[in-house]
C-alpha cells in the first residue's frame, strides 16, 4: 500500500517554518493569518536576531575569548538560518514540482516485491527520525527560557531593588525598545525573545526535513527500480495470463511476450533516468547551501564543546550546549546516511538488471539492460559544495576538524 501523503510532515513544517504560501488557504482568514505569520518569522528570526548577534560581537568581542566564542557561534546559527530561509523562498516552486514528479510512478506487486510497502516502510521511518530530530531542536530553546525562568525566580527580589539587571537574567541577547527596568516589563522582555526563538527552531528545521525526505523518497524509488527489474518477466507473465514457470528461448516466440517485456523494461529505465535527472539537479541545487551548512556546523560545534568545557558540568548552560550539540549531531548524521544510502542503492538496480532473467530476451532489449548497467554503475552522489562526498566518511572527517579547532582553541583560551 503507497503512503497517501509522503511528503506530509515535510508540509506541516513547511506551514510552522513561514514558508507557507497564504494563496493556498481555504479562508481570508487563514491567508491573513498565515501571511502575518509569515511576516512575523522572517522580520524576528533573520532579520532582528542576526543584527543584535553582529552588533554583540562587535560591542563584546574584545571582553574575553569566551563572550567571542559564544557570539561566533550564533552568528553561524543566523547566518545558517538566512541562507536557508533565501534558498527556500526561492526555490519552493521547483521542490514541489519535484515532490509532484516522484509521486506518480507506481508498479504493481509480485511475490517479496511490494513497491507500496517500500514507499510506506521508508516513510515511516523517515518521519519517526525527523520527529526526534524536531523534538531535540525543541528543547534547545526550552532549555535556555528554563535557565532564564530560574533565575527569575531567584533573583527576582535582586531585580526588583536594582541589584540585578534584567539583561543579566534573559535567555538571549536582544534590543528592547520599551526598557526593562521593572519586573513586569522584564517579563515582557521575556516573552518578545522566547517566541521568536522557538519558531526559529522550525524555519532551520523545515529546510532540514525536506532535504531529508527527499532523500528518503529518491532511495525508495532506487529500491523500487532494482525490484522492478528483476520481476519484469514474472510481472508481464502476469499480465498475460501465462504460467509463472513458462520459458521460451528466445522470446520472439511469443510475440505478445516479447511486446510486453519491452514495454515494461521502456518503463522502468524512463523512470530510472527520471529520478537520475532529479538526484542530479537537487545535487546542483543544494550544492552551495550544503557548503554552508557543514562549516557552519563545524562552527557552532566548536562552539558549544568549547563553551561546555568552562561551564560546570551539570549546570543548564553546558546542558543547553550540550543539547545543541546533540542536534547538530544528529542533523549532519541524517544528511550523510541518507545520502550514502541514495549512492548504494543506485548501484544495486545493477543486481536487479542482472536477476531478471535477461537470457531469453531480445537483442534490442539486451541493449537497453547494458545501458542501463553502465549508467547505474556511475556513482550518483551528493556533494558538500564539491569539495567532498556527502557520506559518512565526510561526517567522520567534520566531527575529526571540529574536536580539532576546539583543542587548538581550548589551549589558546588556557594561555
Amino acid at each position: 500500500m503507497y503512503p497517501k501523503h509522503y511528503f506530509a510532515f515535510a508540509i506541516f513544517m513547511f506551514k510552522i517554518g513561514g514558508y507557507y504560501d497564504p494563496n493556498y488557504a481555504k479562508t481570508n482568514f487563514l491567508r491573513r493569518f498565515h501571511r502575518a505569520y509569515n511576516l512575523f518569522v522572517y522580520a524576528s528570526c533573520p532579520i532582528y536576531y542576526s543584527t543584535v548577534e553582529l552588533l554583540m560581537l562587535y560591542y563584546t568581542s574584545r571582553s574575553s575569548l569566551y563572550v567571542f566564542v559564544d557570539h561566533v557561534g550564533m552568528i553561524f546559527v543566523h547566518v545558517v538560518g538566512t541562507i536557508k530561509l533565501v534558498f527556500l523562498l526561492t526555490n519552493m516552486k521547483l521542490i514541489k514540482k519535484v515532490m509532484r514528479i516522484i509521486k506518480d510512478i507506481k508498479y504493481e506487486s509480485y511475490g517479496e516485491f511490494q513497491p507500496g510497502n517500500i514507499f510506506l516502510a521508508h516513510c515511516t521511518f523517515t518521519s519517526r527520525i525527523c520527529y526526534i530530530y524536531i523534538f531535540v531542536g525543541s528543547l534547545i530553546p526550552l532549555i535556555n527560557q528554563f535557565k532564564a525562568s530560574i533565575k527569575f525566580i531567584d533573583q527576582r527580589h535582586q531585580l526588583e531593588v536594582g541589584n540585578v539587571t534584567c539583561k543579566e537574567i534573559m535567555p538571549y541577547y536582544s534590543v528592547f525598545p520599551f526598557g526593562s527596568a521593572t519586573l513586569n516589563w522584564c517579563i515582557v522582555e521575556f516573552i518578545v525573545q522566547s517566541i521568536p526563538m522557538n519558531t526559529y527552531v522550525y524555519l532551520i528545521g523545515a529546510f532540514d526535513v525536506n532535504f531529508v525526505f527527499m532523500l528518503a523518497y529518491l532511495r525508495a524509488h532506487f529500491h523500487c527500480i532494482r525490484g522492478t527489474f528483476e520481476t519484469i518477466r514474472e510481472r508481464c507473465l502476469v499480465r498475460l495470463g501465462l504460467p509463472e514457470d513458462y520459458e521460451t528461448i528466445v522470446d520472439s516466440e511469443n510475440p505478445k511476450l516479447e511486446a510486453e517485456i519491452q514495454m515494461e523494461v521502456l518503463k522502468v529505465t524512463k523512470h530510472m533516468q527520471t529520478i537520475i535527472r532529479i538526484c542530479e539537479a537537487l545535487k546542483d541545487l543544494y550544492l552551495i547551501p550544503l557548503l554552508y551548512e557543514a562549516i557552519s556546523v563545524i562552527g557552532i560545534l566548536i562552539s558549544c564543546l568549547y563553551v561546555m568545557s568552562l561551564e560546570p558540568l551539570l549546570s543548564l548552560e553546558a546542558y543547553g550546549r550540550f543539547q545543541y550539540a546533540l542536534a547538530l549531531f544528529w542533523q549532519l548524521s541524517l544528511y550523510c546516511f541518507y545520502a550514502c544510502e541514495i549512492t548504494n542503492s543506485a548501484l544495486l538496480v545493477t543486481e536487479g538488471i542482472y536477476f531478471m532473467k535477461w537470457y531469453s530476451c531480445t537483442k534490442s532489449i539486451k541493449s537497453i539492460l547494458v545501458f542501463n548497467t553502465m549508467r547505474m554503475q556511475r556513482t550518483i552522489e551528493f556533494t558538500v559544495g564539491k569539495f567532498a562526498p556527502l557520506n559518512l566518511t565526510t561526517y567522520l572527517q567534520i566531527l575529526k576538524g571540529t574536536y580539532t579547532y576546539y583543542t587548538f582553541l581550548s589551549k589558546k583560551g588556557q594561555m
